[in-house]
């Protein structure tokens, strides 16, 4: 059997698909975390992903497909686009996992769903419906990630219904959290040193770690502000517009009850807080990731999704990012005060999914204890990534992160043409090496005792 753990980080363009094997003395715990990408034209790029999933799972299973847990950061085409029920026909799945957010009925989450529902709504309206608005780059992009795909939804969340419809019916799902939930224990899991975690491993040393989301989704992550606007804007919607719906006035259509020059100022204030609502809708479902830490024979490994940081100022009401509560939250734990081995960068290369900003020197106080530069041969860190995507105001990948994370990097390449200095290894670099139908970047780790 394998005695080193495996992950693959694939080439899917704008998005994340990762596969991880674990030793587990006599036998390999296989995870898949998350299978997406941004681009509707890339869908074969994800049927092939899969298909190289099943085939590395038959391969360790004596020619059975089974994986272990499948865990869904979050609802962001990004991360969820490839879940076809078609592609994962036959796939034995012992647990899913889920965001707490993604919980249809989650009783502290009615304000994050209400605002969920109404960015989905008018972003569907100003892409598809609204004629002469123009958009950049950026704002297409968001306004993409607030639709979400209901298929995949559906797939992974219900065991009723048509099997071309559903996601292995037979597998657990659960809505995980790091905090302390009564629902997570009795599905096997254990609240130790501060987080929900599995420990039912042969090997009673490797435990995988559920850092964020918290339950509370929204207390935690939207704040005061964000809910008093939602509200208000909900009311808007629904008084201002009558019986005519929110979409006819996204996509310029006159309502009967109310004048031109009302209408008009109306609609010019729904597309403007339409753009803002969306915004707010992209950064909770960032922040409502599911972010693992796995501890593997003294190895550590720190998957992040998409969680946001929000920088070091306090507003009041304000909402936090999900990487502010995690260090909040973990003074106690230390969690995040060892070193890591690898490291899957949140967001894409993002400057806000990483807890970084270059001028406060908080990157050095943070980044020094996961990633010190003195040990710059320990930790493999790896970008799924596509440049381009976003436009040059906030560029993504970042390069000032990059070039930071390059500096700490045990696999860090120069690639021509990009950023001068080192860097992290990036899916969509490393393209130009592949030869395989899909492309991905591959890690290997040896115990480290």
């Amino acid at each position: 059997m394998q005695k080193n753990l495996l992950i693959r980080v694939y080439d899917v363009g704008f998005g994340d698909s990762i596969y991880v094997a674990i030793p587990d003395k006599d036998r390999m715990f296989h995870m898949l975390i998350d299978c997406g990408n941004s681009n509707q034209d890339s869908l074969e790029k994800l049927q092939k992903v899969l298909e190289d999933v099943r085939s590395l799972l038959r391969d360790a299973n004596e020619g059975e497909e089974r994986l272990d847990l499948l865990v869904v950061t979050h609802p962001h085409q990004d991360h969820i686009r490839g879940f076809n029920p078609t592609w994962f026909q036959g796939l034995s799945i012992g647990q899913i996992w889920l965001s707490a957010f993604m919980k249809e009925d989650h009783p502290q989450a009615k304000q994050a769903r209400t605002l969920q529902s109404l960015s989905t709504m008018l972003a569907k309206a100003l892409l598809y419906e609204s004629h002469n608005l123009e958009l950049s780059a950026a704002d297409r992009s968001t306004l993409d990630l607030c639709i979400t795909n209901a298929r995949a939804l559906d797939a992974l969340r219900h065991t009723s219904g048509n099997a071309d419809d559903t996601i292995d019916p037979d597998a657990a799902r659960l809505y995980v959290c790091r905090d302390e939930n009564v629902a997570l224990k009795k599905a096997g899991l254990s609240f130790k040193d501060g987080t929900m975690c599995l420990r039912s491993f042969s090997d009673t040393s490797t435990v995988l770690r559920v850092l964020a989301p918290e339950w509370d989704i929204d207390g935690s992550y939207l704040g005061e502000t964000c809910g008093e606007h939602t509200t208000l804007f909900a009311r808007l919607l629904a008084t201002e517009t009558a019986n005519d719906s929110p979409e006819t006035v996204a996509t310029g259509l006159q309502p009967a009850n109310i004048s031109m020059s009302d209408f008009q100022r109306l609609r010019s204030r729904l597309l403007y807080s339409s753009l803002a609502f969306c915004e707010m809708d992209e950064q909770l479902r960032n922040n409502t990731s599911v972010v693992l830490l796995l501890e593997w024979q003294g190895r550590r490994l720190l998957f992040c999704g998409d969680a946001e940081w929000s920088g070091t100022a306090k507003r009041k009401k304000s909402k936090k990012g999900s990487w502010n509560i995690m260090l909040e939250n973990d003074k106690q734990n230390g969690h995040f005060a060892k070193p890591l081995d690898f490291l899957k960068v949140g967001h894409h290369g993002s400057i806000n999914g990483s807890p970084y900003e270059a001028e406060s020197g908080i990157n050095e106080t943070i980044f020094d204890r996961l990633l010190p530069a003195s040990r710059r041969g320990r930790c493999q860190i790896v970008v799924s990534t596509e440049s381009g995507i976003h436009g040059k105001k906030n560029p993504v990948p970042n390069p000032l992160l990059l070039r930071d994370l390059g500096r700490r990097a045990a696999n860090a390449r120069h690639y021509d043409g990009d950023i001068a200095e080192d860097q992290p290894q990036r899916t969509d670099l490393e393209r130009y090496n592949q030869k395989s139908p899909v492309g991905y970047i591959e890690v290997e780790l040896a115990p480290a005792r």
